[in-house]
């Protein structure tokens, strides 16, 4: 039995009190009743019951119940404190040190929230006891499988950290005050920033106050050295809140770093003991030695500021702050000099990093391995922001679609939604004037859009991706089928098309065909650039022997590739399986209606669906088969399959603009006996398949790199007046998300 644990983003809310549950229904727009707040601690024993049925993920032997309501009635002195046993293992990745100064209770709430938080990554805890004289000094009789280190006497923060930092055996180190209340996967999401961003130094969570009210976004160092708890008392969930970024600095309530850094740069400087201002300086550190700084939204992390170290700077260990400035800004004050005036261009002073900003449209978020032209998008944002732009995405359905959005916002992609944005145009009314770029996708959209954009971002040049260019599209469709109809529909729709083309800056296409095409229509009223498309060859798949049937992958919103599944099942199956009566057809992806699904359920074919990541389609097929008769473009279909070593055969169209030659990289076909012919041949010939197999991975290596996609862009940019070239300082995203 599998538990999808994506619901463990909300166990942090739910663990905490029910005042807490009642201030975020309100803030989400439900009534703070108590009945409603009882409703999700209802659903909250709910969860803890299927997990204690499921056993506890990641190994850890925990009594979820009693940490539960350990973390439902929040950090109290309790007359007695229920054991808690953390798993040991070997080699942890993560050490994560917290040091302690009385204030057991608020101890042992971390330590239960940290063994009912959901992380996949293995970890050691340190607790580093500064001087304490309550029942901290029982801690090794309460709390099992942790390391323990002891100040006689309080020495401070700093120096804490950094005796709790001499016993850590992780990959990384995370220092996290014992007044937190880490949530389900923050770990994960910290790693997550090392792991997909090249050049992370240093990693910071979001930070909430208890009643789920942001504390702080990352943070923002001033021309004067002040500093700034970028996002204080706003909401949470707003979407300039909500995605990866470079920032100046990250607290020190819970940050991490790899272990190999921070001896580098020689953990917190002495010079900042006992507390403060110490975060600040090792993250100025850390990009002296030319690494990134980076708040990572998706980490969240409760923090009961002020319950260690009180709130006010005139006395206890809270007056070093001030005490602490002044060194910051002498030993740094050529770093800082170059930025912003304190408190003013907020939005551009957030984002550490972009030499531009870009707005991206399209009707709705790119869905993660649900169709090709959402894999297209998501490397233009990355080949964008390998340019230095900061990329802002706006759906005009202002639709937030869970995951899909979420996965943008953890690439470094701002993407705003309702109930944050009411319209495009109140959007860019209100932002308008802070982009260079506009970067539109599909002409209907831009039809839509580009009067608000012309009034509200009068300096920006409207970039349009055609996506295919449409009219060509339904044309090829309308003469296929015979249709008249259709072909006099196109005409109307190509008059349309061209008239958008006229009114933008730049036109970019996948297809040196459909650049032809726009300019013998439009001749010099419309400049034309290159789109790239972005792949990456995938090693150590299946061999030959390995694999078996033929497949077909599509997005069947899109009308040409159900039209050619007919066309398959109709005309070459008979034929097919004549020849090979043990073979099956599988059809995947996504949208397949109902009607389609029972008129494609046949002798030797199988409906599949859609699948969440191509390799289970990819990774046991012997062929690969795109019979398209109609559509433009380039087809993300035939690219996932070249990059995936499955010989292909496929249709002239299908084959357009891709750089494919017939029986070098695939095979070609045309009629209905043709396709018999060709599909037999690659299906049962090893010595052809394996070299067709070899030279398709070569040229998606050769063609259609990450490298050779930023180049194609930066070509294309120009022709608009941008003339960036790759920037490694500016966050981008190491690999292809699916």
């Amino acid at each position: 039995m599998t538990i999808d644990l994506n619901f463990g983003a909300m166990l942090g809310p739910l663990a905490a009190s029910r005042q807490v549950i009642a201030v975020e229904l309100q803030g989400h727009g439900h009534t703070a009743d108590t009945g409603r707040a009882m409703t999700i601690e209802a659903l909250a024993g709910d969860v803890v019951a299927l997990l204690d049925q499921l056993g506890a993920p990641g190994g850890a032997k925990a009594d979820l119940r009693s940490l539960h309501d350990s973390l439902l009635h929040g950090p109290m002195h309790r007359d007695r404190y229920r054991p808690l046993t953390f798993p040991r293992g070997e080699n942890p990745r993560v050490s994560i040190v917290i040091p302690v100064h009385d204030k057991f209770e608020m101890t042992y709430f971390c330590l239960s929230a940290l063994l009912f938080a959901w992380n996949k990554a293995s970890f050691e805890v340190i607790v580093v006891d500064d001087g304490s004289a309550d029942e901290t000094l029982e801690i090794q009789n309460i709390v099992h499988g942790i390391k323990h280190a002891r100040h006689a006497d309080a020495q401070g923060f700093v120096r804490a950290c950094n005796r709790g930092a001499q016993a850590a055996e992780g990959d990384y180190i995370v220092f996290l005050n014992n007044d937190t209340e880490p949530t389900s996967r923050w770990l994960d999401e910290l790693l997550y920033a090392f792991e997909s961003f090249d050049g992370v130094g240093l990693a910071g969570a979001k930070l909430l106050y208890p009643n789920g009210v942001l504390q702080e976004a990352g943070g923002i160092v001033w021309a004067n050295g002040n500093p700034w708890n970028y996002g204080r008392n706003q909401n949470a969930a707003a979407p300039e809140y909500s995605y990866t970024r470079q920032v100046d600095y990250v607290s020190g309530a819970a940050l991490m770093i790899p272990r190999q850094v921070w001896q580098d740069v020689g953990g917190f400087s002495e010079e900042f003991a006992p507390a403060y201002f110490e975060d600040t300086d090792l993250a100025f550190k850390v990009r002296a030695r030319g690494l990134k700084t980076v708040y990572v939204p998706h980490a969240v992390v409760y923090h009961y500021e002020g319950a260690s170290s009180g709130t006010s700077v005139a006395s206890g260990a809270k007056r070093f702050q001030e005490v602490n400035r002044p060194k910051f800004k002498r030993k740094w004050s050529s770093a800082f000099a170059g930025n912003g005036q304190e408190g003013v261009n907020v939005e551009r002073e957030r984002d550490r990093g972009p030499r531009y900003r870009a707005l991206m449209l399209d009707f709705e978020v790119p869905r993660i391995g649900f169709d090709a032209g959402s894999y297209a998008g998501i490397q233009e944002i990355r080949a964008l922001q390998a340019l230095g732009f900061k990329v802002t995405f706006l759906p005009t359905n202002c639709a937030y679609l869970g995951r899909h959005t979420e996965a943008l916002q953890r690439i470094g992609v701002e993407t705003s939604y309702a109930p944050f944005v009411r319209s495009i145009e109140a959007f860019l009314a209100a932002h308008g004037r802070e982009f260079e770029l506009v970067y539109v996708t599909r002409h209907q959209v831009a039809a839509q859009t580009l009067a608000a954009i012309r009034k509200y971002a009068p300096q920006a040049k409207v970039v349009l991706n055609l996506a295919d260019l449409h009219f060509l599209r339904e044309l090829r469709a309308g003469v296929a089928a015979q249709d008249a109809s259709r072909i006099d529909a196109a005409v109307g729709i190509r008059e349309a098309e061209l008239g958008v083309l006229r009114t933008v800056d730049l036109a970019l296409s996948y297809s040196a065909v459909e650049e032809a095409v726009i300019l013998s229509h439009n001749l010099s009223s419309t400049k034309t650039g290159r789109l790239p498309w972005i792949a990456e060859p995938i090693a150590e798949l299946p061999g030959f022997a390995e694999r078996r049937n033929i497949g077909f992958l599509g997005g069947f919103r899109h009308t040409p590739n159900a039209e050619a599944v007919d066309f398959f099942l109709d005309r070459v199956m008979p034929g097919l399986i004549r020849e090979l009566p043990e073979v099956q057809f599988e059809i995947y992806g996504s949208a397949i209606s109902r009607e389609n699904r029972k008129r494609w359920t046949r002798e030797n074919t199988v409906v599949k669906g859609q699948v969440d990541r191509v390799e289970e389609m990819l990774g046991h097929i012997r062929v690969f088969v795109a019979p398209l008769a109609s559509g433009a473009g380039v087809k993300g279909k035939v690219f996932d399959a070249l990059a995936h070593g499955v010989p292909s055969v496929l249709s002239p169209l299908a084959a357009e603009g891709i750089g494919v030659r017939n029986g070098t990289e695939v095979l070609i076909a045309w009629a209905p006996e043709e396709w018999v012919k060709q599909i037999v041949r690659l299906y049962t010939d090893e010595t052809l398949w394996t070299r067709l197999s070899a030279a398709s991975r070569q040229l998606i290596e050769t063609e259609y790199s990450f490298a050779r996609g930023v180049e194609t862009m930066r070509v294309a940019l120009d022709k608009a007046g941008f003339y960036c070239e790759p920037d490694p300082g500016y966050l981008v995203l190491n690999r292809c998300l699916p």
